[in-house]
C-alpha cells in the first residue's frame, strides 16, 4: 500500500494551494476567510508557533494541511488554537436551569479568557471526499497533540456547525442574535472570524429564556447542521461528549474531552523494532514522524511479525517515510 497522502504543517510555500481550497469552500468556514492577505497571516501566526518554545499555551495555532502527494495539491487543512479567550474574549451560551416555583431554562451569557484547547478551521475539498480522508485529517491532529501535550490545555473542545436551512439561514440567529446584532447571519460569521471585538459590545449580559423562545428553536439548540453530523460522530466515537454549551450565533453544539482521555491518544504507541515486506492485506493505521514543523503522518497498513513479538511489519512503500522515532496508531 503506498502512502497517497501526508498530514503535515503548513508552510510559506502552500500560500496558493492552500487558498485555491478555500475558494471552493461554502458557508461555516469562518476562522478561514477567502481572503488571501488573512490566509497569509494565519500561516505566519501557525509558522511562529510551531518555532516558538512554549512554557504555557496562550493564542499559538497549529494548522496542518493534508498534501496529495503526487501532485503535491492541498485538498485538505485542520487546525488547532492552543487556548481559547487569550487575545480576546471567547463567547457561548450555557443552557442552564434555574429554580423558583419551578424549573426554567436559560441561555446564560459565558465569557472565558485563558481557557481550553480548541480544535477546529476543518476543510477537505470536495473531490476528496471519499477513502477515509476526512476521518484521517481530523485524528492526525490528536497525535501532535498526544507528542507535545505541554503545548495544550488539558481539556480539548470544539464548535460544531449549528443547524441552518438549505439557504444557509440559521433561526437561530434569526430569533435570538439578530435583535441584538442588526446584520445578517452570514455577515456576523464572517466578522466574527476576523474580529470579535464587536461580540463584547452587543451581545446581552442578562439571561435570555428560553421558554420564550419559540418551540421550533428550542427544539433545534444544540443540534448539528446535517453536513456535520458526520464530524460531530467522530468526535463522539473519540470520547468527546456534548457540553451545556451553544455557540451564541447558531445555536450548535460544543464537544469537550480531555486531551489524555481521547481514544486515538490513549491507543498510539512507540514502534521499536520494524521490519519491510510486501503485503496486501493487513491493519489500517497512522504513522506519525518527527516533532513539532518536521511532525508528519502517513495512512498504511501493518502486520505484527508470526514469530518476533513485538515486531511490526511494513510495507516496503513506507521505507522513505519512516524514521528512528516513528508512532503508530
Amino acid at each position: 500500500m503506498i502512502s497517497k497522502y501526508v498530514f503535515r504543517p503548513i508552510c510559506h510555500d502552500d500560500l496558493n494551494s492552500f487558498y485555491a481550497l478555500i475558494l471552493t469552500s461554502k458557508a461555516g468556514l469562518t476562522s478561514l476567510p477567502k481572503d488571501k492577505l488573512t490566509l497569509e497571516k494565519k500561516i505566519n501566526h501557525s509558522i511562529d508557533s510551531f518555532n516558538m518554545q512554549v512554557t504555557m499555551p496562550r493564542d499559538e495555532l497549529y494548522l496542518f494541511v493534508l498534501e496529495e502527494l503526487e501532485t503535491q495539491r492541498i485538498v485538505g487543512v485542520s487546525g488547532i488554537l492552543a487556548s481559547v479567550g487569550c487575545d480576546e474574549p471567547f463567547y457561548a451560551f450555557d443552557r442552564e436551569s434555574v429554580h423558583c416555583n419551578q424549573s426554567l431554562d436559560i441561555l446564560k451569557l459565558l465569557i472565558t479568557r485563558f481557557g481550553p484547547t480548541e480544535i477546529g478551521s476543518l476543510y477537505l475539498h470536495p473531490e476528496y471526499r471519499s477513502q477515509g480522508l476526512g476521518r484521517f485529517l481530523s485524528l492526525s491532529r490528536f497525535l501532535f497533540m498526544a507528542e507535545h501535550p505541554n503545548r495544550f490545555k488539558k481539556t480539548v473542545i470544539a464548535e460544531m456547525r449549528g443547524w441552518s436551512d438549505s439557504e444557509g439561514c440559521s433561526p437561530f440567529w434569526d430569533h435570538v442574535g439578530s435583535h441584538f446584532f442588526k446584520m445578517k447571519f452570514d455577515q456576523a460569521d464572517q466578522l466574527s472570524g476576523i474580529n470579535k471585538q464587536f461580540i463584547g459590545e452587543l451581545i446581552p449580559r442578562y439571561p435570555i429564556y428560553v421558554s420564550l423562545l419559540p418551540q421550533q428553536i428550542q427544539t433545534i439548540m444544540g443540534q448539528t447542521h446535517p453536513n456535520t453530523v458526520p464530524a460531530i460522530n467522530l468526535l463522539q466515537s473519540e470520547g468527546f461528549e456534548k457540553t451545556s454549551s451553544i455557540d451564541i450565533f447558531d445555536g450548535g453544539p460544543k464537544v469537550s474531552c480531555f486531551l489524555n482521555q481521547i481514544r486515538i491518544v490513549k491507543e498510539q504507541r512507540q514502534a521499536m523494532n520494524w521490519c519491510y515486506q510486501d503485503f496486501l492485506k493487513g491493519q489500517p493505521v497512522f504513522i506519525s514522524v518527527g516533532r513539532l514543523k518536521e511532525f508528519k503522518v502517513y495512512r498504511s497498513i501493518a502486520q505484527y511479525h508470526p514469530e518476533q513479538e513485538g515486531k511490526i511489519i511494513f510495507p516496503h512503500s513506507m521505507s522513505r517515510f519512516l524514521e528512528d522515532i516513528t508512532w503508530i496508531r
